[in-house]
């Protein structure tokens, strides 16, 4: 049976701990907004004091960087040294868990990155500091320590196995709850679609009345249109001709007259025999002119005839644009969006390893990790700040403590991290 002494020791020894790392975050936090007003301020670049500010700022990131790195550490050392000698007397498996876990989050908690951008006077500095940390070895030990002694602590599997059942319970309320609404909106859904259906044959049968009337409407003006322009070109070209007809008649009797004058003309009647054939000869001149505005006129009659096609297309989609604005279509009816059916969540974990077993529990009903997914939506990006501002249950939480929580579900896999400007994204996978 286990000591209730030892048990109760063990977890005040976890909240003065976790009272300790919330002052360090607390005293982090006032440092950053601290760091955050000075980079604030404007400096004169050309003063020659901006190089030592930007190197203060920059040490003031790393120290406070340095302070939290070491709270967490530090802590993970007294912790093990208060809690490892209850271990002799049998404390409560819960204990014993809540101690491996504090650890385990202590260890992530410290591996912070951090990047410091500045700019001064509007101008972008980029960054001016930059670190990594990583656990000690020795706190790692300590975490993988306790970690074993809770893997072969007795009752272990007990507590594990009621938990899964617990997070399984929990998830199944949930999953029949969201199923109830399900049905619901397919309900709804199913009325939605039956109104829809009515409407689109409404909205069907008047657009196609719609457009057998353009058409109906297009096709009268079309053969009017089409009848019109040939008979336009019909006309110009019989004007045209009969132009040149007459043209022709002229020249000839013109033609005959200036014959006759030669032939009639005496001996000696120089001058007039010298005109004549003058004449004759301009003639002539004009009739090979003639001639040839008679092929242009023909070649020009052709060319019209052949560009109809093309010119009543042209026409067609004026007088189509003209129809639409005349005759518009009705606007379609919306269709209703199916809901989406939930999924079962997938039974929890039966084997024992210890990260099948804290994924189970951590992302159960009520867990800050499935808080964080519920507040996500998919296709969407988030940063550590967007998290903070979405998700109500981190919203009290440091942004170090939130980006643990990431760093864990990324390499849980139920986050997918991205960067991009050297900013880190989250989003669902």
């Amino acid at each position: 049976m286990s000591n209730t002494t030892a048990t109760l020791q063990i977890l005040q020894a976890l909240e003065y701990t976790e009272s300790r790392a919330s002052a360090a975050e607390q005293a982090f936090d006032r440092a950053n907004s601290e760091i955050q007003r000075k980079a604030s301020r404007t400096i004169d670049l050309f003063g020659g004091h901006a190089g030592s500010t930007v190197a203060d700022i920059a040490r003031d990131v790393r120290v406070a960087c340095d302070d939290l790195f070491s709270a967490y550490q530090s802590l993970i050392v007294m912790l093990d040294e208060t809690c490892r000698p209850l271990l002799s007397e049998d404390p409560d498996v819960s204990a014993v868990k809540a101690v491996a876990n504090r650890m385990k989050k202590l260890n992530e908690d410290s591996e912070i990155g951090s990047t410091f951008n500045a700019s001064l006077n509007g101008a972008d500095l980029g960054d001016v500091a930059g670190s990594r940390y990583v656990p000690s070895m020795n706190c790692k030990m300590i975490q993988r320590y306790w970690e074993d002694r809770y893997e072969t602590w007795p009752g272990r599997a007990e507590q594990e196995a009621a938990a899964r059942k617990q997070a399984e319970e929990a998830a199944d309320k949930e999953f029949n709850q969201r199923m109830e609404r399900y049905e619901q909106q397919m309900q709804k859904y199913r009325e939605d679609m039956q109104e829809y259906r009515q409407a689109y044959a409404k909205w069907e049968s008047e657009t196609q009345k719609i457009k057998q009337m353009r058409d109906t409407e297009l096709k009268t003006r079309q053969a009017g249109y089409e009848k019109s322009l040939r008979k336009n070109i019909e006309d110009r070209y019989v004007g045209e001709k009969q132009e040149l007809m007459k043209r022709q008649k002229q020249l000839e009797e013109a033609l005959k007259e200036a014959q006759e004058t030669l032939a009639g003309a005496g001996f000696f009647a120089f001058g007039v025999k010298r005109n004549a054939k003058r004449k004759i000869t301009e003639l002539g001149f004009s009739q090979e002119k003639l001639r040839r505005d008679r092929e242009a006129a023909e070649l020009a009659y052709k060319r019209e005839l052949a560009d109809i096609p093309t010119e009543m297309k042209t026409w067609e989609s004026g007088v189509k644009a003209e129809l639409e604005r005349k005759h518009p279509l009705p606007k379609a009816p919306a269709k209703p969006i199916e809901p989406t059916k939930p999924t079962k969540p997938r039974p929890a974990a039966t084997g024992a390893a210890r990260t099948s077993v804290a994924r189970s529990v951590d992302y159960g009903a009520g867990s800050t990790k499935q808080a964080i997914l519920d507040s996500m939506f998919p296709g969407e990006k988030y940063t550590v700040t967007d998290i903070i501002l979405t998700c109500p249950e981190v919203a009290d939480m440091t942004n170090q403590r939130v980006a643990a929580l990431l760093r864990q579900m990324t390499s849980e896999g139920s986050v997918i991290r991205t960067e991009d400007g050297r900013k880190a994204y989250f989003e669902l996978p």
